[in-house]
């Protein structure tokens, strides 16, 4: 069942679809900003969504955070790409985008470079709007040390955004050209935090009031049976 009527929805402040999910509607989480003004917000989302973050900022002082959409091609059960539209692509992009950081610090370490290595950290929802298809909503956390830019978009090779894109077109089975408008960098998508900073506090606050779209209610799907959100473990 898609999410049309939140009112219908709302039970003591649970969702009627998923009683272990909370309904939030306050401007404010834990003292920081978020976004309601796309309705309400999943409460158990936005402390998955802090978790991450606080996990991250625990393993290195400096985080790259990058946010991204992913698509599905608009054909539906095509042949040509029998693994589209699998409930684990997800799973299997962020596989391979794991393989292709470990390769290319191993790459780096016998060419002599010093590397910074550290846990790579992920939350992502599922949603659908009017579109054919469900899309997925992401960020990405790096070591800034390691990986301090997303690099051209356009780029087939070399920089952290053709690895993202080509873990996507491994995921679902299509070559590297056939993703292009399948991967969405969005605008003022990448984010920087310094745990050593004076603006700190007031940076991992926004980055908080970002990813907090990640958490709204409606677009989710809790019906099929199918995970709605999926994040990295400490």
């Amino acid at each position: 069942m898609f999410l049309t009527n939140i009112s219908e929805l709302i039970m003591n402040a649970r969702l009627k679809t998923n009683p272990n999910l909370t309904i939030h509607t306050d401007r404010y989480f834990n003292g920081m900003k978020v976004q309601v003004s796309h309705g309400p917000l999943v409460r158990e989302y936005l402390a998955k969504i802090d978790q991450v973050m606080q996990y991250a900022v625990m393993d290195c002082n400096r985080i790259l955070a990058i946010r991204i959409d992913l698509r599905f091609p608009e054909a539906i059960n095509c042949l040509d790409v029998p693994l589209a539209y699998d409930n684990t692509a997800i799973s299997r992009f962020i596989e391979s985008l794991k393989a292709q950081l470990i390769a290319d610090l191993n790459n780096k370490s016998k060419m002599g470079i010093r590397v910074f290595t550290s846990n790579f950290r992920y939350i992502w929802v599922r949603e659908k709007d009017t579109a054919m298809n469900d899309h997925h909503h992401l960020v990405l956390f790096f070591n800034k040390d390691a990986y301090n830019h997303l690099g051209d978009i356009t780029a087939d090779k070399g920089n952290t955004a053709a690895r993202i894109k080509k873990a996507w077109a491994s995921a679902i089975g299509l070559e590297l050209w056939e993703v292009e408008g399948l991967v969405n960098f969005t605008n003022n998508g990448l984010f920087r935090l310094d745990s050593n900073s004076p603006s700190y506090q007031e940076d991992y606050h926004d980055l908080f009031f970002a990813i907090s779209y990640l958490a709204k209610l409606r677009s989710k799907n809790f019906g099929d049976g199918t995970k709605s959100l999926g994040c990295s473990r400490q």
